[in-house]
């Protein structure tokens, strides 16, 4: 496998076999941990990102099922009817979400469910709720959103050379060189494509 580097950190520009074992070795501040660093990046990004998709999308779902929780206590009397309480308690309605195949179809029958008792004023949360189940987005983005939570957690965001408005590459590809595997393009610390 080859490694091309270009403006990555302290390296203006590498070519590097990977091949069976490879030793990097060279004088201080030449770019040896900044190797290590972006090969660990780049694999534990690879192999995180559909779980960090869904460990952020019920992150994010459930700060609003809690908005929508707490506002609809202010709009309605819980006293009046516990079931209402139940039906939308945030870590039961988090629960429901994740056992489902289809979530969109749970949150539609709870807003459907709002209107009934003429609770509206939280249904926007809802609406989020859903745009963010129903929201596919691509591969590439996934991995694009991956691949920068590790290299803000590795690098703290100097990955790409301080002060320049340069940009910064990353390629892999098979030993021959023919068939790229994995291609990056990073600008001002900033994932490019």
């Amino acid at each position: 496998m080859n490694l091309k580097l270009e403006n990555i950190g302290i390296i203006r520009n590498a070519d590097i076999k990977l091949n069976g074992l490879t030793v990097i070795a060279g004088e201080n501040d030449t770019g040896k941990s900044t190797v290590g660093k972006l090969m660990f990046s780049i694999i534990k990004a690879f192999n995180r990102y559909e779980q960090d998709l869904n460990e952020g999308k019920s992150d994010r779902a459930f700060e609003l099922i809690e908005k929508t929780y707490f506002e609809l206590r202010k709009e309605y009397d819980f006293s009046k009817d516990t079931g209402i309480r139940r039906e939308f308690y945030p870590p039961e309605f988090l629960k429901e979400l994740k056992k489902t195949d289809d979530p969109v179809s749970i949150i539609d029958d709870k807003i459907n469910f709002l209107y009934g008792i003429n609770a509206t004023g939280v249904i926007q949360h809802l609406e989020k709720i859903k745009s963010l189940y129903s929201n596919n987005e691509s591969k590439e983005d996934i991995i694009q959103r991956a691949l920068t939570k590790v290299f803000v957690s590795e690098f703290y965001s100097e990955l790409s050379p301080k002060n320049y408005n340069l940009f910064s590459y990353i390629s892999i590809s098979e030993a021959d060189g023919l068939n790229n595997i994995f291609n990056l393009s990073i600008q001002n610390n900033k994932i490019k494509c």
